[in-house]
């Protein structure tokens, strides 16, 4: 009859309170009696819980697990096939015992080759009621400034804005460059003509004798008429 040597690698008891009620994580390696892995190898399992003190059998199942190519063999206690009790009944309060056996002869026996403590003093309970929120932490430290984003789209265009207050009046600006000449005006209408007569006496030393002078102009001065009056014993009369 061939013989299972088996190695205990894990057996997790700290784990979840879910995890409680639905299995105990299981992990071993399987060698023959030469020490070598035996990998794929299909192996069949007991696993017996027990109460520590008086040894009563809680919970009783069987699996058939596949090694992995290095002889690794992985599994979860209390999903297998169960042949006496209910894991989730199991009082994880006190103390328990975990035995574990190999068959290899298809389950006519089996073999004892482990024996372990669950201690209810590392094995975590059911979950609890959750607690109360906590407070609200200290506002953190200010973060880097990030880097520079892409230049987004042009917006639309916005309304009118109101009309605005009436400026200041501006300087007053550089005198600009003398204008051309204009063109020569028409000739005007002729003047009517204006006659002065200037009249003054003077004495002629020569003749003794009163001299009346006539002068007449036109408008612009210019001399037209010209005579002068000797006043002699005979009488009056021009002289040119």
């Amino acid at each position: 009859m061939k013989k299972c040597y088996l190695f205990i690698a894990i057996l997790a008891f700290c784990i979840s309170g879910l995890m409680a009620q639905t299995g105990l994580p299981y992990q071993a390696i399987l060698r023959n009696s030469s020490g070598a892995p035996q990998a794929n190898t299909r192996v069949l399992l007991k696993f017996d819980i027990l109460e520590y003190g008086s040894g009563t059998l809680l919970y009783r199942e069987t699996q058939r697990p596949l090694t992995d190519v290095y002889g690794w063999m992985s599994t979860l206690i209390g999903t297998g096939t169960p042949l006496s009790g209910s894991f989730s009944s199991v009082n994880w309060g006190s103390a328990k015992k975990l035995l574990v056996s190999c068959s290899d002869d298809n389950g006519a026996t089996f073999n004892t080759f482990s024996s372990v403590l669950v201690d209810n003093s590392v094995f975590v309970g059911a979950k609890g009621d959750q607690g109360d929120k906590g407070d609200k932490g200290d506002k953190g430290d200010r973060g880097d400034t990030g880097l520079k984003g892409d230049r987004g789209d042009k917006g639309d265009q916005g309304d009118k804005g109101d009309k605005g207050d009436k400026g200041d009046r501006g300087d007053t600006g550089l005198k600009g460059d003398r204008g051309d000449k204009g063109d020569q005006g028409d000739k005007g209408d002729q003047g009517e003509r204006e006659t002065q007569v200037q009249g003054f006496e003077s004495l002629d030393l020569y003749q003794a004798l009163p001299i009346c002078h006539c002068l007449i102009t036109d408008k612009s001065g210019i001399c037209t008429f010209h005579k002068t009056m000797v006043m002699d014993i005979f009488g009056m009369g021009w002289r040119g």
